[in-house]
């Protein structure tokens, strides 16, 4: 439910923001950015989650640059999500 409730949260800003963003952290800006998102899903919930992606993915993995092919980045990927699979 949790994952369906995230992915639905990414659909809205890709139909929401025509230009993708790039990187995580640029998505997380646009999130933040957004007064609508914030209203459906509550300042609080927006800010809990920009602030769980920075500390468990951005920080954990800001040596990488996920633009390119980054076997290290990807490995480090797969330990923190392959044990939810």
């Amino acid at each position: 439910m949790v994952l369906f409730f995230l992915f639905f949260i990414f659909y809205l800003l890709i139909l929401l923001y025509p230009i993708v963003c790039s990187t995580l952290e640029e998505s997380l800006q646009a999130l933040e950015a957004s007064d609508m998102l914030k209203k459906a899903l509550g300042e609080d919930f927006v800010s809990w989650y920009c602030l769980l992606k920075r500390a468990g993915e951005i920080n954990k993995l800001k040596d990488s640059d996920m633009k390119v092919d980054d076997e290290k980045a990807f490995a480090k990927e797969r330990e923190m999500y392959a044990k939810f699979l």
